[in-house]
């Protein structure tokens, strides 16, 4: 019975994740979108803090926590556990040969290849271009074999456990490929994590940019065979019918049940994104997530403007002040930090500024630069960031009431001595009326 009852669970989870459920669309910063066949997207404002979350902006997202299958992004991964686990020089140093037990498990797997020969031996270095360039299942799978004592699964695990390190918490990986299974999964979300933490936070991400940026590689000399050119299989840098200059990588997936799936990094003088396009069906040479890709950059240089949202020193609203000096009865308030993001051109006049509690009960004295409230930023509805307002003068106190606070809190201490004595008096009293007693 174990074995249906198995059968079962994995074709359920298999329809779970193949059927897409399409979440509500989020368009947070215009209303007039490119048209985009994937089945879930990433447009991601990077910001000018690349190494903080916190000045990312969302441009465009839709399905943003699905489960997806990886396709070959799964390999960024693969690629990312080398990176982790050796240096440079060690990634050079070391080598592993492809066996006929793997060549044969990929030919009956249709998996795609970098061409890798029988007893070919090639450097960790090397075999890292050789799967994120042409994507080859063949230099992922050597990798994964040659681990520890010659163990995929124990390489799996690792890609498993470095996911859980870095907070890829919606994804699972079950061989180093890519190649199709309904148990590997991801996320958009978890994506973005695992491409922030590969181009901007591993110590070998220096290697990392190099090598996904490249149109082609040469192999050097093997054993087996010569000197030879592979191809980067992302046509946004490698076909001149598709090539954007200024994309930088990162990887492209395709299985059937995956469909069409593409990452890119993005960059010029105004604009750092991050695009995600997952599951493109809807083209028949396949080429939907490059044109999809294109149409999303030159809509944002077409519609969006990196513009400062919250300026440092300027005044932005002014808020009822009690208690001021000199009859002053209100007091300016401004940002405490400079932000600048990226929103639709239109929208400029529809900047808002909303704190997140009432001014209308402020007391002076306040100090220049005092916290007052914290406030919400949003474009056309939305929010896109949070900051502080605070005082922009000093303003004391007016005399009356600073007397009328000492009064406040002198009457008190009067009136309690007053009781003490009052008490002290009667208690004297009382003793002096016992005494007297005694001698009548």
């Amino acid at each position: 019975m174990k074995k249906p009852i198995s059968l079962i669970i994995i074709l359920i989870l298999f329809i779970s994740i193949l059927t897409p459920v399409f979440a509500e669309d989020k368009a947070v910063l215009s209303d007039n979108l490119p048209e985009i066949t994937a089945g879930g997207i990433l447009v991601l404002d990077l910001g000018k803090d690349l190494e903080s979350d916190d000045d990312n902006t969302i441009i465009i997202s839709q399905n943003y926590t699905e489960k997806f299958f990886p396709a070959s992004l799964t390999k960024i991964m693969t690629a990312v556990v080398l990176f982790d686990e050796y240096s440079e020089t060690e990634l050079k140093n070391n080598s592993v040969t492809l066996t006929q037990k793997t060549k044969n498990y990929l030919y009956e797997s249709n998996a795609e290849t970098s061409g890798i020969e029988v007893g070919e031996t090639l450097s960790l270095y090397d075999l890292l271009y050789c799967m994120l360039l042409p994507s080859g299942c063949d230099a992922a799978q050597m990798v994964a074999d040659n681990y520890g004592k010659g163990d995929s699964e124990a390489f799996v695990e690792l890609m498993n456990t470095k996911a859980y390190q870095i907070g890829l918490t919606s994804t699972k990986f079950v061989n180093p490929t890519g190649l199709h299974n309904p148990l590997q999964y991801t996320t958009i979300s978890n994506l973005e994590t695992l491409v922030k933490y590969a181009y901007y936070k591993m110590k070998n991400r220096e290697l990392f940019r190099k090598i996904v940026s490249l149109s082609e590689y040469t192999l050097p000399k093997t054993n087996k065979q010569p000197e030879r050119k592979i191809k980067n299989t992302n046509l946004l840098i490698s076909n001149n019918n598709f090539k954007i200059d200024e994309v930088l990588g990162v990887k492209t997936g395709f299985t059937s049940e995956a469909g069409r799936c593409l990452i890119s990094i993005y960059k010029d003088d105004k604009f750092e994104l991050m695009t995600i396009l997952m599951k493109s069906f809807n083209n028949v040479d396949g080429k939907n997530a490059f044109t999809d890709t294109a149409n999303i950059i030159n809509w944002v240089k077409d519609n969006l403007i990196r513009t400062d949202i919250a300026k440092k020193n300027s005044t932005v609203m002014t808020a009822k002040l009690l208690k001021g000096e000199k009859g002053i009865d209100s007091v300016g308030l401004k940002f405490s930090e400079n932000i600048n993001k990226i929103i639709d051109k239109g929208f400029i006049d529809k900047i808002v500024i909303n704190p997140l509690k009432k001014l209308d009960d402020l007391e002076a004295p306040l100090k220049r630069g005092d916290f007052i409230t914290k406030v919400n930023i949003l474009v056309n509805g939305t929010v896109i960031a949070t900051s502080d307002l605070v005082a922009v003068d000093d303003v004391n106190k007016d005399i009356k009431y600073i007397l009328l606070d000492s009064l406040i809190f002198i009457i008190p201490i009067v009136v309690a001595i007053l009781i003490i004595f009052i008490v002290i008096f009667l208690l004297k009293r009382k003793s002096r009326h016992k005494s007297t007693s005694i001698f009548r």
